[in-house]
């Protein structure tokens, strides 16, 4: 390398040390997102796979065994080895969406949801020239009896639920949806993006009264290892019920040495999978549990402290995310107010008011700061 050259890759690496530092980091200020430091060994097995191509897995079969332990893995938690990895949730409720049209769509446009549904299911309809009707919850996991009656009334041709709602953490009575689709034939996925590696482990604790698994009816589910589990994104995973369903989702592609590909991506990252691979492998399911187990309680804890300062009022977390508003304080401005003092939160509109999500980074520095705000806020708005 030459002098000149030298000089160029050490400006460049200055240049990305200089933007990096502009980034805020989550340990320090982010409250309010699903993501999280990747773990370090997940993000060494990215970059160690960081020129394998998912979408020709035959050119690289080491990704075959690894496919093997995270569908085993998969298969033990949730009752499927059936799937694939995607960029996330929001191409994995597409896919979803696409199976269902081809499967059962044909006589009807419709896609059912909850009120609650993510905005990826909106986007899939979209996409797909789908209709989709919202089923009202009050902000609450949707009421399978109104879900039946909306059933009977529009005549799905999917129904979409959640594991773990955008805004409140929400689990919809899986159970139970899974009952009515399958008595009126109609495909249900559930997006458990965010509550696939959470829900779990807080039912087996009896913390909650509904599961992500495959009860009979349930057709695909989603899970996203980018938030919780802390793989380097993207890192999503879908899963389906039958093989039928799998194949429904891929087409062929005839110059590639496998000769198909699924989903809606052509190139896929292997390190996506290889990053999924070591979070299976080095942080396991007991310690998943004890993450989850953990989150649960700083939740809990938060609701109690954000509760107990003047004005405020918090919806009491289902799961690890804690929703809550001001009766005084515009919650925009509110999310102003903390974004000054490096503190970013997310909006929940549903309740015109903020939301925290509790991840891996949290530290008592941040929660701390993040409560003293709070509290300064509390002080200073007079009452009505």
């Amino acid at each position: 390398m030459t002098a000149l050259e030298k000089n160029r890759v050490a400006g460049l690496l200055r240049d990305l040390y200089v933007l990096s530092s502009k980034t805020p980091r989550h340990e320090l200020s982010i409250l309010g997102s699903m993501t999280t430091p990747p773990d370090p060994l997940a993000l060494y097995a990215f970059s160690v796979f960081s020129h394998t191509n998912l979408a020709d897995i035959e050119l690289f079969p080491p990704l075959k065994d690894m496919y093997r332990d995270v569908l085993e893995f998969t298969a033990t938690l949730y009752g499927s080895r059936k799937g694939y990895v995607t960029a996330g949730a929001t191409e994995s409720n597409i896919v979803a969406l696409l199976v269902a049209r081809e499967v059962h769509g044909r006589e009807s446009s419709v896609v059912l949801a909850p009120d609650t549904v993510h905005l990826s299911v909106e986007k899939g309809c979209w996409l797909l020239g789908c209709k989709l009707v919202k089923v009202p919850t009050g902000n609450k996991p949707v009421d399978p009896g109104l879900l039946e009656d909306y059933v009977r009334a529009h005549r799905p041709f999917a129904i979409v639920v959640t594991a773990g709602t955008t805004e409140l953490g929400l689990v919809d009575p899986l159970r139970e949806v899974a009952r009515i689709a399958s008595e009126y034939g109609i495909y249900l996925h559930v997006d458990a993006a965010y509550g696939g590696l959470i829900v779990p482990f807080l039912y087996e604790e009896g913390l909650l009264r509904d599961n992500v698994y495959f009860y009979p009816g349930v057709s695909s589910i989603a899970v996203d290892f980018h938030k919780f589990a802390a793989a380097p994104p993207p890192a999503g995973l879908i899963l389906f019920s039958s093989d039928e369903y799998l194949d429904k989702s891929c087409i062929e592609y005839s110059y590639t040495l496998s000769g198909r590909t699924c989903g809606i991506l052509g190139t896929r990252p292997g390190g996506s999978l290889a990053g999924i691979w070591a979070v299976v492998k080095a942080v396991g399911a007991a310690r998943l549990r004890e993450r989850a187990l953990w989150a649960y309680r700083v939740a809990a804890d938060l609701y109690e402290r954000i509760s107990s300062l003047r004005g405020f009022e918090v919806v009491k977390p289902q799961t690890t995310i804690v929703a809550f508003r001001h009766r005084r304080v515009d919650s925009l401005a509110l999310l102003r107010y903390l974004a000054e003092r490096g503190l970013f939160v997310y909006k929940a509109p549903s309740i015109r008011g903020l939301r925290v999500v509790v991840m891996p980074h949290f530290n008592e520095h941040l929660i701390g700061r993040f409560l003293d705000a709070l509290d300064e806020v509390a002080r200073n708005t007079p009452d009505a």
